[in-house]
């Protein structure tokens, strides 16, 4: 069924990812979903970029 929901997809050529991912951040263009390797989500994680969602139902 349709959601009406759309979804972007992105990649990043060079560079590290938490760095185009705190850009979008920064210009108001923050994904809602991410998925990338640890290191990066960690990266993001403490730069306070992104959140743990585990206790969210």
């Amino acid at each position: 069924a349709l959601t009406g929901a759309t979804l972007n997809v992105y990649t990043i050529g060079s560079g590290a990812p938490s760095t185009e991912i705190s850009a979008r951040y920064a210009a108001g263009n923050a994904p809602a979903l991410i998925m990338g390797d640890i290191q990066d989500i960690v990266t993001c994680v403490k730069s306070g970029y992104a959140r743990d969602l585990k206790d969210q139902s």
